[in-house]
């Protein structure tokens, strides 16, 4: 059969061969995506991540919509230099409230575990690692809202100039939650999520006083955004918890964690890796927002496009 598809005249079937052919490999190739191997794991913890989505999803309409009717947003048709700041207050309002929430739920919850400090820890008597009922929350929510913004980033208001970067940021990201969530390797997955939500809420309010004229407030809230972000996502990210990756992700017989599945034990290393070179991307932003921040034109996001 393939000897006739070879040598054959018809173009599409041997298109359709192809193409088959490729979307099988591809299947096969992604099939550890759905593999739940996390004995910790029921139905319903695969259910509620889905719940946790449209929670998010309902918090959004409600809470933005409040902080629109308290910034007397005008609907989008007003492009005024003055509606636009009062949509941008409105946004930055919602993501304070949504990446505070996040990281006081991280925070807390990782406090109470005997793991966190310690990196040798989130891979040790794998794939032995309970979650407690606090750890199970935290992953629901975490899932929810990065599900949540990977599918409203195309519907934001104020388009990004790094649209992209950012799309491949929240895909990563959730790859990760949901490898780490279905393998048992949550340890290290609420690590990442807690590295990457303390530092946001600094931002989003500096903005918020930046867009109320207080300067002052808004240079010194991003100053401890700036600092924030550089210590939790260029040294403490690559320092513990990308290396624990490559010094403790092993079984005792030398295997790869997970159960020796090279797929899943690379494909995650390279995400982190990935998140780490956006991180270094973003880091030449702040620097060069904080250069702005001493002119005389303040803070501003420099993702956002220009109005």
């Amino acid at each position: 059969m393939l000897r006739h598809i070879l040598f054959s005249r018809s173009k599409n079937e041997f298109f359709l061969f192809v193409s088959s052919f490729c979307v099988r490999s591809l299947v096969e190739q992604m099939s550890f995506l759905f593999q739940v191997q996390n004995p910790y794991l029921n139905e319903q913890d695969l259910v509620l991540p889905v719940l946790s989505t449209a929670s998010w999803f309902i918090g959004h309409r409600l809470i933005f919509g409040a902080f629109k009717r308290y910034f007397n947003v005008a609907p989008l048709e007003d492009q005024s230099a003055e509606n636009i700041e009062r949509l941008k207050s409105a946004i930055s309002a919602w993501r304070a409230c949504m990446y505070t929430l996040s990281t006081i739920v991280g925070i807390y919850v990782l406090t109470h575990s005997d793991w966190f400090l310690t990196p040798q820890l989130y891979f040790k008597d794998f794939p032995f690692h309970p979650m407690t009922a606090p750890e199970k929350f935290y992953y629901h929510f975490a899932y929810g809202l990065s599900a949540f913004c990977l599918i409203s980033l195309p519907l934001e208001p104020i388009r990004l100039k790094d649209f992209y970067v950012f799309a491949v940021h929240h895909i990563v990201t959730l790859f990760l939650i949901h490898t780490s969530l279905i393998y048992g390797m949550h340890r290290i997955g609420m690590a990442v999520l807690l590295c990457h939500d303390v530092a946001d809420p600094f931002l989003e309010i500096a903005k918020i006083a930046n867009y109320k004229g207080r300067a002052v407030l808004a240079n010194v809230l991003f100053v401890v955004f700036a600092l924030t972000f550089i210590i939790s996502r260029n040294i403490i990210y690559p320092a513990y918890i990308v290396s624990s990756t490559f010094y403790y992700c092993f079984h005792e017989d030398g295997r790869p964690i997970p159960n020796g599945n090279h797929i899943v034990h690379w494909t995650a290393k390279g995400s982190l890796l990935i998140l780490q070179a956006l991180h270094i991307y973003w880091s030449f932003l702040i620097v060069k927002t904080a250069a702005r921040a001493l002119s005389p034109k303040g803070i501003k996001d420099v993702r956002e496009k220009d109005d």
